[in-house]
């Protein structure tokens, strides 16, 4: 039987294949993740808000905001023996839950954002998404393959 790791909020696990990862019920919050493809090293990220900025990370896990949550998971990579130059990202996540007003930036929109500057700041590709909209997601990454299933009520099911 192949181990199954839940990725709480605001929690993020680094493995190795053949564990399987996975977020439940993620609305604006996006789940970011990281593999090696060559060592099968995997990780999983639920973000809940976009920066750590203006929050002390004493009273506040880094793993809770995109900014200080990807440099943390992807530092856990390293350490767990992945090679900086093939790790790849996929990530989804970050609807709108609630009906935007005309013009507002959601927390999904923003979570989403920041998720792809702190990726591209590390020079991590992002290989598949599976973003925005207004139906919640729930994932789930195989570290064997590299593969995220997506899943949701609205629109069923697909591979990224």
């Amino acid at each position: 039987m192949v181990e199954r790791v839940s990725v709480d909020i605001a929690k993020m696990h680094v493995v190795r294949a053949p564990v399987i990862l996975y977020a439940l019920g993620l609305g604006s919050c996006v789940s970011v993740a990281m593999y090696d493809s060559v060592l099968h090293i995997g990780g999983m990220l639920h973000v809940l808000l976009p920066s750590s900025g203006g929050y002390d990370l004493r009273d506040h896990t880094s793993t809770k905001f995109a900014d200080s949550g990807i440099r943390t998971m992807y530092d856990a990579m390293l350490a767990a023996g992945a090679q900086r130059d093939r790790i790849r990202a996929k990530i989804a996540g970050g609807a709108a839950m609630f009906a935007p007003t005309p013009g507002e930036v959601t927390m999904g929109q923003r979570n989403v954002t920041q998720c792809k500057k702190a990726l591209s700041e590390l020079g991590i590709a992002i290989l598949a998404e599976d973003t925005g909209g207004n139906a919640g997601r729930s994932v789930i990454f195989y570290t064997d393959t590299g593969m995220m299933k997506v899943k949701t009520i609205a629109h069923g099911e697909i591979m990224i």
